[in-house]
Formats: C-alpha cells, sequence, structure tokens
C-alpha cells in the first residue's frame, strides 16, 4: 500500500457533502422546531418573569431581587430588564436548538449518536483510546457488517511523524494475511483531516482481561495459545516485520466458525520493517518503543537494531504472565523496570504459580526470556515447534475451549462485542508506560 493513498481525498471544504444536503432535507422538521422555539421564546419569558419575581422574593424572604429589579429600573428602566432576560434566554434556547441540529447532523460534535460518518462506515461507539489514536464500533452503511475503525487523533494528524506511523501500520498490517493477524479492511481520510483505517470487528476479550478476570491459565491452555500467535509471527518475520509490542492486551481470544480461543494478533502501530531504509519521520536515536512490563533488553539498549528475536522475549513475557497473572518484572517505576529487563533473571514461574506448570513449557519461556538473543529460539518457527511438541497429560482441544467459553463468556453482555486493541494492564498503566518507555532515553 501506498503512502500517497492516504493522502489523496476530498479537500477540506465549507461546502456540505451530498450526504449532510440529504440529511439537511430529512431533518427541516427539526430546523422548524428550533425557530419556532425561538418566535416564542419573547412572550413566554416576559409571562414568566412577571409570574416568578414576585414568588420569588417571597420564598427568598429577602429584599434582594426588588434590590436588584429597582436599581436595574432606575437606570434603565423596566423593559430594558425584560429586554436582557429575554435576550439571554433566546440564546440559550437557540444554541441548543443549535447543539440538537449538529446532532443529528454529525456536525461539530464528533462521533455522537452514531450519526458520525467516515468513508462508508457509521460509526457507532467508542471501544478503546490509545496513545495516539481512538477505536470505535462502526458499521458499513451498505453491507451492515461491523467494524472496528482506528481514527488517529486529530493533534497527531498534524504531526508528520505520528501520521507517518500511522501509514505504516496500515501498510505493514495489511500486507499480513494470516488468519490470526487481525485483517485490516479499508483506509481513508474524511472531513477535517481524519485519517483512519476499519479492522474486523472481534467479539471476546484479550489476554490481559481474560487473566484479570478468570486467573492465571494452565499450562496446556497457554501453549495452545501461544502456538498460534508464533503462526501470526511467523508470517509478519517472513516479511522482516518484527511488530515489537508482543504482550497481553495484543493477543485476543475470539471465536471463528465454531472454533474457540481462537487467536487474533493485534496492533502493528510499533511495528519495524527490518533490512529496510530507515525513513526519516519514523526513525529518531535514542528512542524506545514497546511497553515497559514486556520489552526485551535489546529494544531498550538498541532499538534502532532489534530483529524477531525481541517478539520472542515479547512473547516469553506474555506468557509468564499467562501462567502467573504477573509480568516477570515489577517496579516502582519505568526506570527500574527497564533495568530489571536488561540485568535481572525472573523467578521461575513454577515458584509463584498458583497452577502447576508443565517443567518443559517453563523451560522453553524461560529461554524465550534470556537476556541475549543469542540463546533464545533463533525463529519464531523454532519456538512454534516446540511449542507443538509439548505433551501434556491433558491436552487443550477445541472441544475444551468451546466448554470453557459457554461456561464463562457466553451470554455475558460485559465481554460480548469487546474490541481488544489498546488493553491496559491490571493497574490500568499500560498506556502511561508506553509513553514513558517512547520518552526513555
Amino acid at each position: 500500500m501506498k503512502r500517497a493513498a492516504m493522502n489523496s481525498g476530498p479537500r477540506h471544504s465549507l461546502r456540505l457533502t451530498r450526504g449532510q444536503r440529504r440529511l439537511c432535507k430529512r431533518q427541516r422538521p427539526l430546523l422548524l422546531i428550533g425557530l419556532a422555539l425561538g418566535l416564542l421564546i419573547s412572550p413566554a419569558a416576559s409571562a414568566l418573569i412577571t409570574l416568578v419575581s414576585p414568588l420569588a422574593e417571597s420564598a427568598l424572604g429577602s429584599s434582594f431581587i426588588r434590590e436588584f429589579v429597582e436599581g436595574w429600573t432606575q437606570h434603565r428602566g423596566p423593559s430594558a430588564l425584560l429586554s436582557a432576560l429575554t435576550l439571554v434566554g433566546a440564546i440559550a434556547v437557540t444554541l441548543a436548538s443549535a447543539a440538537v441540529v449538529a446532532y443529528w447532523l454529525g456536525l461539530g460534535l464528533p462521533f455522537k449518536g452514531g450519526r458520525r460518518r467516515l468513508g462508508d462506515y457509521r460509526l457507532l461507539r467508542r471501544l478503546d483510546s490509545g496513545g495516539v489514536a481512538d477505536i470505535f464500533l462502526a458499521q458499513h452503511a451498505r453491507m451492515c457488517r461491523p467494524a472496528a475503525i482506528k481514527v488517529l487523533r486529530s493533534s497527531d494528524s498534524r504531526d508528520s511523524g505520528g501520521l507517518a506511523r500511522f501509514e505504516q501500520e496500515i501498510r505493514l498490517a495489511s500486507g499480513l494475511t494470516h488468519p490470526n493477524t487481525i485483517d485490516i479492511l479499508d483506509h481513508g481520510r474524511g472531513r477535517e483531516n481524519t485519517f483512519y483505517y476499519a479492522m474486523e470487528y472481534l467479539a471476546g476479550l484479550n489476554i490481559q482481561q481474560a487473566v484479570d478476570r478468570f486467573g492465571p491459565m494452565p499450562s496446556a491452555r497457554c501453549a495452545y495459545i501461544l502456538a498460534q500467535v508464533c503462526g501470526s509471527l511467523a508470517e509478519a518475520h517472513s516479511q522482516n516485520i518484527v511488530h515489537r509490542d508482543i504482550k497481553p492486551a495484543n493477543i485476543f481470544l475470539t471465536d471463528r466458525g465454531g472454533m474457540s480461543d481462537f487467536v487474533k494478533v493485534l496492533d502493528f502501530g510499533m511495528s519495524k520493517k527490518v533490512e529496510a531504509e530507515p525513513d526519516v519521520a519514523l526513525t529518531q536515536p535514542g528512542l524506545v518503543f514497546g511497553t515497559p512490563l514486556y520489552i526485551a533488553p535489546e529494544s531498550i539498549m538498541d532499538p534502532e537494531n532489534v530483529d524477531a528475536r525481541a517478539d520472542i522475549y515479547g512473547l516469553g513475557a506474555a506468557a509468564y504472565f499467562m501462567l502467573t497473572g504477573q509480568p516477570p518484572f515489577n517496579a516502582n517505576s519505568v526506570i527500574e523496570l527497564l533495568a530489571d529487563h536488561i540485568k535481572s533473571e525472573p523467578d521461575a514461574p513454577s515458584r509463584i504459580a498458583e497452577l502447576p506448570i508443565d517443567p518443559a513449557l517453563e523451560r522453553i519461556i524461560l529461554r524465550c526470556l534470556a537476556k541475549n538473543p543469542d540463546d533464545r529460539f533463533q525463529s519464531i518457527r523454532a519456538l512454534e515447534a516446540a511449542l507443538r511438541g509439548l505433551r501434556f497429560e491433558r491436552p487443550w482441544t477445541g472441544e475444551r475451549a468451546i466448554e470453557w467459553w459457554s461456561m464463562h463468556v457466553a451470554g455475558d453482555e460485559d465481554e460480548a462485542g469487546t474490541f481488544g486493541g489498546e488493553g491496559k494492564d491490571a493497574a490500568g498503566r499500560d498506556q502511561p508506560e508506553r509513553e514513558s518507555a517512547e520518552r526513555a532515553a
């Protein structure tokens, strides 16, 4: 996908679009009601003031209203007071009428009531907010198909670096077709230079949400999920794309064709094309990309030269969380957390986990968390083979996954229809930590 495609689109204009003109025609009765209210407000306000003033003075038991009215009338006359109050009331009603019209037309009040349109998509409600973009539930205007729309915030759309990263996310993710990778459906630019892209809408929950709500996962289920993530990353790595932000919130569990615990890898917003010519708009020396709780040591020490093994470290850290309910390291500050990733060894998951952990799976995870990339699995395919080679006394199967979902999540309105694009950790710290990591040297 070429960058020029993102910059193409209608120029910003004060003229209404054809769709807006049609909406205006449909909302003419509402406009007439607003005008009628404006015409009726003057006599209604005069009558209301005449009726309420003595009652209010009697109820308050003070001369405040009388003194106020007398002071005004001595200088400007009683008619001036009524005119001023009438004017204030008329302005309030006019503004309220304009707000109602704008609400229905989707003008001035963005993303309200499902009336805002971006391309062929009608935005229904906000699903999530991230560092530079918001995610909305939307519906295709003609096919009525649900989608998740990621919208770059206006402040970031004016920043060349933020827009370049947004375009790169679209360009890289749209070239991936693995079934365990989020599908990019469309992209474009709306009025007021609103850049967006549409992706498939996912019903389910991400790993962060699943563990926070239901506790650590058994070893067999953890390996079942990790192997699917490896499949998604293997395609990305084959195209020299490093995700750079593998974490529990970016591993989403959903249902596909009756298959439960079906994995979708999300958010390629920090991904990088390895061995590609550096883009000046995207490259800033010393800039760290990733989430501190799950970031690889080399992403901190030498972020410009990371390779696919950084994703293996991130996946090992996510697996650690899946088995124990906590990340490999916890610290009081981001700097201390980054230092732990560089020099500290994590406790063995079996020492802190509530559930028994398969020893072979534990060895795989600790190898993924090796400080030196040369000591880890050297490819995601090798890691996938090791995971699929594990033998459990009670393997996690599709039937067990269906049983778990029907018991814990099915029919739960709090989880059904959730898109996990920009999750938070148990303390709600994900986004501030990401921003802090990006600012760290």
